[in-house]
C-alpha cells in the first residue's frame, strides 16, 4: 500500500479527511487526536495510525452525538412544519431503521427494534428534548460503546472528543 502523507496543503491529517464534515472535530481535539496518532504511529505504519484515529471516532459517544445532530437538522430543513417533538421522533425511527438494516452486535434483536417502532409514541412519553434523545439512544448503544473502551486508544480518543464542549 502507498504510505499516507500525514498532510495536505490545507494541514488536514488524512483521518480528518475521511470524516464525514457533521464528525470533523474542532481544531483543538484535531491537535490532540494527531498527536496521539503520532505516538500510535511510533508502533504501527502512519497508514495504520490514520485508520485508528478515523475507526475510533466513529466509535465514539461523540460520534453518536454528532450523528444525530446532524440528522436532526437535515430533518428541520426538510420538514420546518415539523415541531421538535416530531423531529425527535424522526431521528429516533431513522436510529431504529439504521440498526435494523446493519445490526451490530450488542443492538437490541431486530424484532425488539420493530417492537419499538410499532410503539413509538409509547417510547416518545420520555423524550421532550434532544437531551432526552440523546440519552435514550446512548442508554441503547452502552453496551457496543463500552465494548469499545477496553482498548486504550480508544479511552483516549473518547476523552480528547468529550473534552470541553461537545463540538
Amino acid at each position: 500500500m502507498k504510505p499516507i502523507k500525514d498532510t495536505n496543503s490545507n494541514n488536514e491529517p488524512q483521518w480528518y479527511k475521511m470524516l464525514p464534515d457533521h464528525l470533523k472535530p474542532p481544531i483543538d481535539k484535531i491537535k490532540k487526536l494527531e498527536n496521539l496518532r503520532k505516538i500510535i504511529s511510533l508502533d504501527t505504519s502512519d497508514y495504520i495510525s490514520h485508520l485508528i484515529i478515523f475507526k475510533g471516532i466513529g466509535q465514539s459517544r461523540w460520534e453518536v452525538i454528532k450523528t444525530q445532530e446532524d440528522i436532526l437538522n437535515k430533518l428541520r430543513q426538510r420538514f420546518p412544519q415539523y415541531s421538535e417533538k416530531e423531529l425527535f421522533k424522526e431521528v429516533l425511527l431513522s436510529r431504529f431503521r439504521v440498526k435494523i438494516a446493519f445490526p451490530t452486535s450488542g443492538d437490541p434483536s431486530p424484532e425488539e427494534l420493530k417492537r419499538r417502532i410499532e410503539n413509538i409514541d409509547q417510547v416518545m412519553i420520555s423524550i421532550n428534548t434532544f437531551q432526552d434523545l440523546i440519552n435514550y439512544i446512548l442508554e441503547m448503544d452502552k453496551d457496543i460503546l463500552k465494548s469499545f473502551e477496553y482498548f486504550t486508544i480508544q479511552e483516549e480518543i473518547n476523552q480528547i472528543l468529550s473534552e470541553g464542549s461537545s463540538s
